[in-house]
């Protein structure tokens, strides 16, 4: 590992077994994200339970990240709803 922080680490991984598949210590949830080489990998949920993913052979560079289900629609609602707000407020203001 050369970084880590809450919900993200990174590093370099070499794979010198013909098995295919990263497993980690990890709790899968759905809000794991994982890179290998800058490309974004599908997650598996290893025994129903452990983060993992599929990995070639060789050496690859590891990044895992959490993002939180929701937030970016929620993010969208809540600015929009923020528009709206203060477009009927400004509305208001110029009635009077």
């Amino acid at each position: 590992m050369t970084k880590w922080k809450d919900g993200y680490i990174e590093g370099d991984i070499t794979n010198t077994h013909e098995t295919q598949l990263l497993m980690t210590s990890i709790l899968y949830d759905p809000g794991w994200r994982i890179k290998v080489d800058g490309k974004k990998q599908d997650i598996l949920a290893i025994q129903n339970a452990l983060l993992g993913c599929r990995l070639s052979p060789g050496t690859h560079h590891i990044i895992l990240y959490y993002e939180v289900p929701g937030f970016k629609i929620g993010l969208c609602i809540s600015l929009f709803t923020l528009v709206i707000i203060l477009t009927v407020h400004r509305v208001r203001r110029q009635q009077r």
